[in-house]
């Protein structure tokens, strides 16, 4: 039994080693021997090896990076949420629809939702509680009957400049104990990163552009 499977495993080894030698280059040296062999085999596995290791490490450092993105965002979340408890505000879109028309005073409702990245239900709910709220107002867009374009109210300024101290402070906790160049240097990352899925993951933008709100 134990001749049979010795002579059955030398097969399969043998098999392989020949499996080998038809893909061994003819050129790899001008007589090539058994010595020459093993030397381009033994590299061919470790290179392998090493490939294969290179790639569980980027699954791994790009499985971490996600977590930490994931649980950065949810510390963000409760920065926020303590920030804008005071005010008639309840979530980051509605403070970041607010500062964005302090910007541009007068979008319309397609291209603030666009700005942010929202689906267009998701969008429209941040804007109706503003509304609601007395913050915003909507009215017709003069060139294109079918969109409305939104703008501040004053009791929406004055919401939006009492939100901007708090949310100078969330911003300071967040940063942590980064130092200036680290921040600077973690903005660069974080905006590659924004651009690169802006560019290449147009998921969210899918019908946007045909619909006018």
């Amino acid at each position: 039994m134990h001749s049979s499977y010795k002579t059955e495993q030398t097969f399969l080894l043998l098999r392989e080693l020949v499996a080998h030698l038809d893909s061994y280059p003819e050129d790899m040296a001008p007589q090539p021997g058994l010595e020459q062999f093993s030397d381009w085999l033994f590299r061919r596995y470790h290179s392998q090896a090493e490939v294969s290791e290179q790639a569980g490490a980027a699954h791994d450092e790009a499985s971490a990076l996600t977590m930490l993105i994931t649980y950065v965002y949810r510390h963000t979340k409760a920065y926020v949420k303590k920030a804008l408890e005071a005010t008639p505000l309840t979530t980051l879109d509605e403070f970041m629809f607010l500062a964005s028309l302090q910007y541009d005073s007068h979008l319309s409702k397609t291209e603030l939702i666009q700005m942010h990245l929202l689906e267009i239900t998701s969008g429209i709910e941040v804007i109706k509680r503003l509304e609601r709220s007395g913050l915003v107002v909507s009215s017709p867009d003069i060139e294109d009957k079918r969109s409305r374009r939104v703008s501040m109210t004053s009791l929406g300024r004055e919401v939006l400049e009492e939100a901007m101290k708090r949310m100078d402070q969330a911003a300071m906790r967040m940063t942590g104990d980064l130092s200036g160049p680290e921040q600077q240097q973690l903005i660069t990352l974080l905006w590659r990163l924004h651009d690169f899925h802006g560019q290449h993951n147009p998921r969210i933008r899918r019908g946007l552009s045909d619909v006018s709100v």
